[in-house]
């Protein structure tokens, strides 16, 4: 379907074309520098021949053939920006601090609260993983909304995480994706506030706030040899840490065994068990898939497009209250 028929593509083109426009990468620069340097030079040359009056002159004259020209430059670099401009690109400690927001971690309530697998924000309030299986859908799953570890000016935090109920409300067999409402999520229930105490007594308590993002979703497709970033929440002991890990990927290949969504992302990632639900990123910090299992030592990946569609799958379904 193409972008313009289709309303969520279209939202997502736009929210891209406005947040490179927000962030001045590129048109903005071309559309802004040029419109001034254009309008600066045309009132000198008014101000040369009459002085101030020769400018008010010509501002009356051609105060709307001017707003036409600037308007049509604006638009000229706004559909560059939108259609041919490349995506922005970050570094690695961009991509892992912006990470330590998005995942969190994924276990069982019959258990003790260790990492059996990972997963991220979907939507506010919503989060995903990918491994579930039918009897998924019965279990209430036990959730850790990640506090990753903190370098203070007088004190250090070892990391830890919030552990809260999340219930299943959807599940798709062929690719394994699970989305659960988070209970007592950050989005709606106010900020994670981290409070470090000094043991020296002198310096005073600490406050770190931490954030949470919900990642967009890659709506085209990878290409084979791409740099991509894994991040994962894996146990370190009883404390969980958020690595982000830098690979790339090796092939798109075909699972055989399922009808509907059978594309998968080859890549040079390890693999653990916990792994599972992670959200790999692009060097431009969108998701272009889940980790879903593993080829040999290496982990595949249930591609950005299929999350896609479970999204609008369940979008059309009521919400749980």
């Amino acid at each position: 379907m193409y972008w313009f028929l289709d309303w969520a593509e279209f939202a997502h083109w736009m929210r891209r074309a406005a947040g490179m426009a927000i962030s001045a990468n590129g048109t903005t620069f071309l559309g802004l520098i040029p419109a001034v340097l254009i309008t600066l030079f045309l009132l000198l040359q008014a101000f040369r021949l009459g002085g101030w009056a020769g400018i008010r002159t010509y501002w009356l004259q051609n105060v709307y053939s001017t707003f036409v020209i600037l308007a049509l430059w604006w638009f000229a670099c706004f559909i560059y920006q939108l259609f041919f401009m490349p995506s922005e690109e970050f570094s690695a400690q961009q991509i892992a601090d912006y990470a330590q927001g998005v995942v969190l971690e994924v276990t069982s309530e019959d258990i003790s609260p260790v990492p059996i697998k990972s997963g991220f924000w979907i939507d506010r309030g919503y989060m995903i993983t990918c491994g579930a299986t039918a009897e998924s859908r019965m279990r209430t799953e036990l959730v850790g909304i990640i506090m990753p570890q903190s370098i203070g000016t007088s004190a250090t935090w070892g990391g830890g995480a919030f552990m809260r109920s999340a219930e299943t409300v959807y599940l798709d067999a062929e690719t394994g994706i699970q989305i659960l409402n988070v209970r007592l999520d950050p989005f709606h229930h106010g900020a994670y506030r981290l409070v470090i105490t000094p043991h020296d007594g002198i310096n005073p308590d600490e406050f770190m706030d931490e954030k949470f993002w919900v990642p967009e979703i890659e709506t085209r497709t990878v290409a084979v040899g791409s740099i991509i970033f894994m991040t994962p929440v894996e146990p370190m002991g009883k404390v969980p840490v958020v690595p982000t890990i830098e690979g790339q990927i090796t092939r798109i290949g075909v699972n055989l065994d399922v009808a509907t969504h059978p594309i998968r992302i080859y890549t040079s990632l390890p693999f653990k068990s916990c792994y599972i639900g992670a959200p790999v990123m692009s060097a431009s910090k969108r998701v272009i898939g889940i980790v879903s299992g593993a080829s040999g030592d290496t982990s595949v990946l249930v591609p950005s497009k299929y999350i896609l569609d479970c999204l609008k799958d369940f979008h059309k379904r009521p919400k749980p209250p």
